[in-house]
């Protein structure tokens, strides 16, 4: 059936008008969520981070932190120094070797390994800048065939040269300092600051207490004393929001879902796969706003953020498998509802497996390399994916037979959708060839199931394909029929029998 073209941009108005309501709610649900990578920031040159020796890595530590804490104890974290406070933290990842940490929670790490470090140094005493070892002091150390690092006296801090990445040559925070860190701020705070490094006091609260720019800075602070304390790094309003959210998140999703299952009732299977297209969109699109506003306005930190950020990167990977999915379904109903005739119907089923399996490899794709993004290992998933596909195979051979029996069906063309057929002793007309089995419909009425891999393995007679069609009548007489009228039935049959001129 070919649906009318109103109806049909009717319905793309509809979708259009839905995804725009999804659009327009999601503005003032958080601010555009591309902001919420912390890359791509202009680099201010006064705030950039100079790793060319441990001295410039360790004097880059000192004065980021100090700018961090200066800018962010005066007025909170504002629109006016959020693209500031993001370069810092940017340049925060210069400073130490994460080739351990996912990718994706490289920046916060960083950020938070930073205060830690800064924090814990404060309270011991530390050698004079012009005590640690420049570049050409490491150079020289080097071609005395010393080891290219240089630890703090009395931390475990190690700046090390780095000998592969983007920053090979340059000097980090190794990744141990990097893991240690967080431990290391523990003990270090039950002893009071250096004489000298009092300014530095209040670091660690100044970053994990103050909210983005969308909640206000002097209301946080007018809150009740218990809802600042600290539970797993974050406060009791922190986590307080993060409730709220969530729960706000799961119930508008429920009524999208809702709304959107109840659009597409009584609608054809292409109508409904396009109106369902709006579901994983909306899961995408409110997710990634949800996680910007706690990531960047809540201000969540440390395994808290991670978390949050480890499911919200479950949820979006999942949706967009779905959305995937539900695309190869579209295409593949647009394909047998736009038919333009029925001989076509055996390529386009060829062209409809073909969609499904291509769209499948792209979903696989699409989760090794998300899976990696969150952290795990590409070696890991690949063995996983190659001992869960074998059980499958194992497990599903028999349908599998069929998938490739219809394969086979497709390509050879061995009959129609709507032809006459006798196989394995059963007569009638091709009904579905699908992806694990045919249906025939038998001269009875009967609907008889064979499956693809018999089908393709069994001698087929094809009743449709026949140039002509010879039957056998015996007419009887009786033995005193005159010769003349003999003659005549002759006649009248070979009239009867004859091929009309015009259907040559």
């Amino acid at each position: 059936m070919k649906i009318p073209t109103v109806f049909f941009w009717k319905m793309i108005g509809l979708c259009s008008y839905v995804l725009f309501i999804l659009l327009f709610t999601g503005f003032f649900y958080s601010r555009p969520v591309s902001a919420a990578t912390g890359h791509n920031v202009p680099e201010i040159a006064t705030d950039n981070a100079d790793i060319s020796s441990p001295q410039t890595t360790l004097s880059s530590l000192i004065r980021l932190t100090n700018l961090y804490h200066e800018l962010v104890s005066e007025t909170g974290i504002t629109r006016e120094n959020q693209e500031r406070l993001k370069n810092i933290n940017q340049q925060f990842e210069k400073l130490f070797d994460l080739s351990q940490v996912p990718p994706k929670f490289r920046r916060n790490v960083a950020a938070e390994t930073a205060v830690y470090l800064r924090e814990a140094m404060a309270r011991f005493p530390l050698p004079d800048l012009e005590d640690v070892p420049d570049e050409d002091r490491m150079v020289s150390y080097i071609k005395d065939g010393k080891a290219a690092f240089y630890r703090l006296p009395g931390t475990p801090m190690v700046i090390s040269k780095t000998n592969s990445g983007v920053y090979e040559g340059r000097y980090q925070f190794t990744s141990a300092t990097v893991s240690e860190a967080q431990n290391w701020y523990e003990v270090a705070r039950q002893y009071p600051y250096m004489v000298g490094q009092n300014y530095i006091e209040g670091l660690y609260y100044v970053y994990f207490l103050t909210p983005g720019p969308m909640i206000s800075y002097e209301l946080i602070r007018a809150l009740p004393k218990w809802m600042q304390y600290l539970y797993l790094e974050q406060a009791v309003w922190k986590w307080l929001l993060l409730i709220v959210s969530v729960l706000g998140l799961a119930g508008l999703l429920i009524l999208l879902y809702m709304l959107i299952k109840r659009i597409s009732v009584g609608r054809s299977q292409l109508q409904r796969n396009l109106i369902l297209l709006l579901w994983p969109m909306s899961v995408i699109y409110f997710t990634l706003s949800t996680r910007h506003f706690l990531e960047e306005h809540v201000f969540l930190t440390g395994q808290v953020l991670q978390g949050v950020l480890f499911v919200s990167k479950l949820v979006i990977l999942t949706a967009v498998v779905f959305l995937i999915m539900r695309i190869g379904n579209v295409l593949a109903e647009a394909i047998q509802t736009f038919r333009k005739s029925n001989t076509q119907q055996i390529n386009q089923q060829l062209v409809r497996l073909g969609i499904r399996i291509l769209v499948t490899l792209i979903a696989v794709i699409v989760v090794l390399e998300g899976m990696q993004q969150i952290g795990f290992s590409l070696a890991t998933l690949v063995a996983g994916a190659g001992v869960t596909g074998l059980a499958i195979a194992l497990a599903a051979q028999d349908t599998l037979k069929n998938v490739f029996g219809g394969l086979l069906l497709a390509m050879d063309r061995p009959f129609e959708i709507g032809q006459r057929v006798k196989i394995k002793d059963y007569e009638g007309f091709i009904q579905q060839v699908g992806l694990r089995s045919i249906r025939v419909r038998t001269l009875k009425g009967h609907e008889i199931i064979i499956p693809n891999d018999e089908a393709a393995r069994m001698e087929v007679e094809n009743i449709g394909r026949r140039p002509f069609i010879r039957r056998d009548l015996n007419i009887s007489i009786t033995y005193d029929t005159p010769p003349e009228k003999i003659a005549r039935a002759v006649e009248i049959l070979r009239d009867i029998l004859a091929v009309p001129e015009n259907s040559l």
